[in-house]
């Protein structure tokens, strides 16, 4: 199973604590692509550690990579890193299960990796609290969205890294956050939900990205 962790310094025991309740809930061994940009060696192998005999495979987001990307007081440059590694994994790697660091891992993910995305570019969940609390519809709305109710949250998402390849998924995704900065509030997960809108596919929330 092929997991994506995004972490920097404050983030590191969340990560940790994400990592141990996915393998305490998971038998499959797992395969770890850690971006990153300003952890210390420490750090890393503090990750390492926790990992046991999973791999952990470490993918360095240089200064280049960020170029005309900016963060705010809500979110950190790393937000950005989920789509920029898409372009940086191995070329054996056919899929990948991104979990936001803040996670708790409370079942089985086989079912939810298994599923078959062969022509899909991704798998979200969709933005219930978003919805519940009125900014779902505006996010629809600023944003030109033409299927309505599917905004989702970019906290889980299991990428078809062909698909991202073959369609440039990463490059448009990075080209229309710089293009659209006026209409942008939730950075990447904006832009990934007007990338994505035709391709990507809904799973329950309940299951797979509930707090």
């Amino acid at each position: 199973m092929n997991i994506l962790l995004v972490i920097n310094s404050k983030y590191v025991k969340c990560g940790i604590n994400m990592l141990r309740s996915l393998m305490e809930s998971n038998d499959e061994k797992i395969r770890v692509f850690l971006a990153y940009r300003d952890l210390k060696e420490e750090e890393i192998e503090d990750v390492r550690k926790c990992l046991g005999d999973n791999e952990l495979e470490l993918l360095y987001i240089d200064k280049d990579k960020l170029n005309g990307l900016k963060d705010n007081d809500r979110l950190p440059l790393e937000t950005y890193f989920r789509i920029i590694a898409l372009d940086m994994l191995p070329e054996n790697v056919n899929k990948v299960l991104y979990l936001d660091a803040d996670m708790i891992i409370k079942k089985s993910l086989k079912d939810l990796y298994n599923i078959n995305i062969d022509k899909l570019s991704a798998i979200a969940c969709k933005d219930i609290y978003g919805y519940i609390y009125g900014v779902g519809n505006k996010s629809e709305e600023r944003l030109g969205l033409k299927n309505k109710g599917r905004y989702f949250n970019a906290g889980m998402m299991l990428f078809n890294i062909k698909y991202c390849r073959e369609h440039n998924i990463c490059q448009k995704t990075i080209d229309f956050i710089k293009e659209h900065s006026d209409i942008i509030i939730w950075q990447d997960q904006d832009a990934l939900n007007v990338i994505l809108e035709e391709s990507v596919g809904l799973v329950q929330w309940e299951m797979f990205n509930c707090t």
